[in-house]
């Protein structure tokens, strides 16, 4: 079997968080905590097995051409990959299992949307 990817894409239109924002604790716990259980009920959805090593890319469709910092939706990157390891994807997070891109942004006028790309070989190939 070759390399396959996924394309996983959750119902809100931008990340959830920021590192730029400085929210209280419980509520950057509410939003990863849903984040990374979309992943995972998400993955699972996609019938993405359990992969050798997998490469993750968020996609960050926006509407207008702001400047925008690569980096900033990381805690939603990061919430994300922990929802692969819930779904069994992979055993960890950890550069072994797992390489993890900065997060592209892309524009397209009056588009919003956010996108998982997931790309992988199944174990055992």
């Amino acid at each position: 079997m070759s390399t396959e990817t996924w394309t996983l894409v959750p119902e809100w239109p931008k990340p959830l968080d920021s590192m730029n924002a400085r929210p209280h604790w419980a509520v950057r716990a509410k939003s990863t905590e849903r984040n990374r259980t979309w992943a995972m009920n998400a993955a699972t959805a996609a019938l993405i097995p359990p992969l050798e090593h997998c490469i993750v890319e968020m996609v960050w469709t926006v509407p207008d051409q702001k400047r925008r910092d690569a980096e900033n939706p990381m805690y939603d990157m990061k919430a994300f990959c922990d929802g692969l390891v819930d779904a069994g994807v992979v055993p960890d997070d950890i550069p072994r299992w797992m390489t993890k891109l900065i997060p592209r942004i892309e524009y397209a006028k009056g588009e919003r949307r956010l996108e998982y790309l997931v790309t992988g070989t199944p174990s055992g190939v």
